[in-house]
């Protein structure tokens, strides 16, 4: 039987140690009462799994620990706990309980519940048959959090077993039954089940969802294992727990961005999954650090924006953790910290540094080398392995020579190794890379030898950071001349590249040879492979190095400009698979390439501003290039600041292909950032500069832009014109993706006309296109279309699963604004049925999609349907009040798409007036304007 919950496959999973069960079933018997006692206590049956035999059903030749992995996808966990059950490398805990909080921190509900009477329950219940040792609870309460547990313990003097139907409370020290504990476990899990199953299965706590959105965004997984830091991350643990920010100081290469990722992987339990990793190594300016984490939270920027208190907004008072990963050059961000930390009463943040914040609620803990070996530990291999520093570098140089041994011949050398590395993890990786090409012995030779010579860094700068130093310049002179110069090219790449951007950016010729001698980079620790995303990269230490020698050998201009012509084709792709290709894959892309494409945007207008016109069409081409997908990443500041900046350029053509395509860029930028009549503007001056090219397609691109800025600001006859023509031009060109566009933007004007007949026929012939190509952008605004035909025509329950076909479109391509906007009109929906209570989520809901993009009109808007809600639950006086704040907040500049049937809620505010005497309303005006 599956869950009543879709997604789950159980209501309840139970997990015990096998033995537990093996003396006299008393498992077994447990989950026979249980279930029978559910069936008394739930009006609706209960699903629940026991692995009674973890081999049932499964052939010979099957994993059990994966036909558990999606068993394990429960509404709640119930583990059975023994003295024997906590440990970490029992089969129940690793396969069962650690990937259930996995598995529930990062779901619709969170690992925490909220439940009746205002309270918060955890969904794994623990049933425990035995007293527990000191250890066992500190590791179960350490990972839950907390251990709220129903005990079946029979506690007599020299007795330590599982309560039993039979024993009499006389002769228990508890003085409990075991049919009453029984009892205690159906009706909690009860409370649990009916919390998670009340409404649309959306858990919320105090009116809001247990996880933000972005939590969990970019949090890398650490491919490698950690060596001797379990001391380090209890530590760390521990003080997260007492301190409202902690940093980890040391010198580079010290392995605190690992043991950060360490720690922030075991305590997401802890934290509901409301964990935010932002690498802060590309960024050198402090202004830059409250941006750079908005992003990674999804929190968009806008004019006008605080993002601070965007943050602060999206967190509130939720259970938080944020990483702050290499702070040190922006050390100056810490005022700002203190006041995010103020905000946020349940936030942590871990920052690693080689400088302190220096503010109040900062712990530092300095995190000291691996320990080292003395020459007194030679004497036994054991003894030698069981130091960090010798079992990392044994680790990473059996990645690289599967032969490898540390033995007594080769001892010495190796502790030598490591004491003249300082026991510095990233200098051991690097050293241990070379084993694949050399002995140990040789090894120590060479490795010697750069740290005699080159020890000519600045005496005022920390011995490690020069040791460091040293290290990476001798890994540097092991390389070969081509790979020398293929080192330092990639120090133009931001986030990293792929294979095809180095063979195209770092290559004059040969670069067939790019795979042999990139691999050869990875292969000495230069370069780092992410595997999944097939991209390279470089960690931040080694790049800074790589820069410097590129600027040396007077590379950098002219490698910038090798990287600016793969990412014209870059943009140039993403655009042509968004018009019409895969979408999907274009939008990944784009992501994947963004800190890259800034960077050449950046220097190309350093360029154009030094009066390189080449320069500037480049730029120009690129921001048109990615015109749809700034739109629907919500980057319209980005997108309005580099085209306006490249069009101000005193080397701007006057008539170009890239200028028609920025001014589009600009001209959509400003329409949905509500200044229509400077979209107008720009897009007009777009429409010429095609029109006199004459040059279809593109004059299909520059018309649709026309016809979406004439709506914008009501010019609706105009808005006809231009949809027309691009209809026309779309049939010329034969782009069905454009004939989709203007068949969509027919029905709007249709709909704005009350032509409904006519708007559905439109509707439904571009749906028929927009669903083979897929488009989903243009099929959202499709579905949405219709789904509006059938709320104007009173037919809710077919509106709103339309709305719903159009979120899941936009959600799919990423669009958030469009998600704000799905969202309200579905809210207005429930409140023309008179569901004021689904009215009000889908407004909050609305509000907190604006809240995403940073868009403050768009709130405003979603108020007026809070005010609305009001009104139609008889509170007046409340609903002008809101809708007197709302007002305020509808004038300022914000993303704001519209294609609806205009503001719906007049009816209920002039409701609400009538409701009022004078003296009460101007009382109410007066209240709103007060409201923040």
């Amino acid at each position: 039987m599956a869950s009543k919950v879709s997604g789950f496959e159980y209501d309840i999973f139970i997990s015990y140690r096998q033995k537990d069960n093996s003396y006299n079933g008393w498992v077994t018997t447990f989950v026979s009462d249980l279930k029978k006692e559910l069936a008394a206590t739930c009006k609706e049956a209960t699903s629940i799994y026991f692995d009674e035999n973890p081999h049932d059903g499964l052939s010979e030749n099957h994993d059990v620990d994966l036909s558990l992995k999606q068993k394990v996808k429960a509404l709640v966990f119930m583990p059975v706990i023994s003295q024997t059950y906590c440990d970490p490398k029992s089969f129940a805990w690793k396969n069962e309980f650690l990937p259930f909080l996995d598995l529930a921190a990062s779901d619709q509900f969170g690992l925490k519940v909220g439940v009746a009477n205002s309270n918060v329950a955890s969904r794994v219940l623990p049933v425990r048959i035995h007293e527990l040792g000191e250890s066992d609870l500190n590791l179960l309460e350490g990972t839950l959090g907390n251990l709220r547990a129903i005990d079946f313990t029979f506690k007599g003097t020299g007795i330590n077993r599982p309560l039993q139907k039979s024993d009499k409370r006389n002769e228990n020290l508890n003085k409990t039954f075991y049919r009453d504990q029984i009892n205690k476990v159906a009706n909690a899990a009860k409370e649990i089940l009916d919390a998670l199953t009340d409404g649309n299965g959306t858990n919320k706590i105090n009116g809001k969802s247990d996880r933000f959105p972005g939590s969990g965004n970019g949090m890398p997984i650490p491919s490698t294992t950690l060596f001797g830091r379990d001391k380090q991350m209890e530590e760390v643990i521990e003080l997260l727990k007492e301190n409202r920010v902690v940093s980890i100081l040391g010198p580079g290469g010290m392995g605190k961005t690992r043991l950060a990722l360490e720690v922030s992987h075991r305590m997401k339990s802890a934290f509901s999954g409301n964990i935010v990793f932002a690498s802060l190594s590309a960024i050198t300016d402090p202004e830059d650090v409250i941006p750079t984490l908005a992003n990674g939270m999804g929190i968009k920027e806008a004019g006008g924006r605080d993002l601070m208190k965007g943050i602060s907004s999206v967190i509130g008072d939720r259970k938080a953790l944020i990483v702050l990963d290499n702070l040190e050059q922006v050390i100056a961000v810490a005022p700002q910290l203190a006041v995010l930390i103020s905000n946020c009463p349940n936030l942590r943040i871990l920052t690693t540094s080689r400088t302190p914040l220096k503010i109040r609620a900062e712990h530092e803990y300095s995190l000291t080398p691996l320990s080292l070996p003395s020459d007194q530990d030679l004497k036994s291999i054991d003894i030698l392995s069981s130091y960090p520093s010798v079992s990392l570098f044994m680790d990473r140089a059996k990645k690289v020579n599967a032969a490898f041994r540390v033995t007594t011949e080769n001892a010495v050398d190796v502790v030598r190794i490591c004491q003249r590395l300082d026991g510095l993890p990233l200098a051991l990786e690097l050293a241990a890379a070379r084993i694949r090409m050399m002995s140990a012995k040789q090894l120590l030779q060479r490795l010697e030898h750069a740290l005699d010579v080159l020890t000519g860094g600045a005496k005022d700068l920390p011995e490690r950071h020069q040791t460091l130093r040293a290290t990476i310049d001798w890994s540097y002179t092991l390389l070969t001349e081509p790979e020398k110069t293929l080192f330092r090219r990639m120090a133009v790449f931001s986030g990293g590249c792929t294979l095809e951007g180095i063979e195209i950016t770092c290559y004059d010729d040969n670069s067939s040879l790019a795979f042999e001698e990139l691999e050869s980079l990875v292969d000495k620790g230069l370069v780092q492979h992410t595997g999944a995303s097939g991209r390279f990269i470089m960690l931040q230490t080694i790049k800074e190095y790589a820069i410097e020698k590129l600027d040396a050998a007077k590379e950098t201009r002219k490698i910038k400009f090798k990287q600016v012509k793969y990412y014209l084709d870059i943009a140039a792709q993403i655009h042509r698979e968004l018009e019409g290709g895969d979408q999907l894959e274009a939008m990944k892309l784009g992501i994947l390439e963004e800190g890259n494409l800034q960077a050449v945007l950046d220097f190309l207008l350093q360029e154009a501003i030094a009066a390189n016109a080449e320069a500037a069409e480049d730029g120009l081409m690129i921001c048109g290039g990615l015109f749809f997908f700034w739109h629907i990443r919500g980057k319209h500041i980005i997108a309005r600041h580099y085209s306006s900046s490249f069009l101000n350029t005193a080397v701007c053509p006057p008539s170009s292909w890239g200028k028609c395509l920025a001014l589009n860029t600009a001209g959509l930028a400003s329409s949905t950032l509500g200044q229509g009549e400077r979209s107008l503007e720009e897009h007009r001056a777009s429409y010429e500069i095609a029109k006199q090219a004459n040059d279809k397609p593109l004059l299909t691109f520059c018309t649709l832009s026309m016809f979406i800025a004439s709506l914008g600001i009501g010019k609706i006859d105009q808005a006809s014109q231009y949809v027309d023509e691009c209809l026309v031009l779309s049939h010329d060109t034969g782009s069905d993706f454009y004939i989709g566009f203007a068949l969509t933007g027919k029905a709007i004007l249709h709909t704005v006309k009350g032509e409904l007949d006519a708007a559905k026929e439109s509707y439904d012939k571009a749906l028929s296109l927009q669903s083979k190509i897929p488009d989903y952008e243009g099929g959202g605004l499709s579905v949405g279309g219709l789904a509006l035909l059938a709320s104007i025509r009173g037919n809710y329950d077919e509106a709103i699963t339309l709305y719903r076909e159009a979120l899941t479109s936009f959600a799919t391509i990423g669009d958030r604004a469009e998600e704000a906007r799905i969202l309200e009109e579905m809210a207005w929906v429930f409140l023309k049925a008179e569901n004021v209570l689904e009215a009000r989520k889908y407004f909050l809901d609305s509000i907190r999609a604006y809240e995403d993009i940073g868009s403050v009109r768009g709130i405003g808007l979603a108020l007026l349907g809070i005010a609305g809600v009001e009104s139609a639950e008889h509170r007046p006086s409340t609903s002008i009040k809101i809708a007197t704040d709302a007002e305020l907040f509808t004038e300022q500049e914000g993303v704001v798409n519209f294609y609806g049937e205009g503001f719906q809620g007049k009816v209920y505010l002039d409701s609400a007036r009538k409701e009022l005497s004078e003296s009460e309303l101007e009382s109410a005006i007066a209240a709103g304007r007060k409201l923040s």
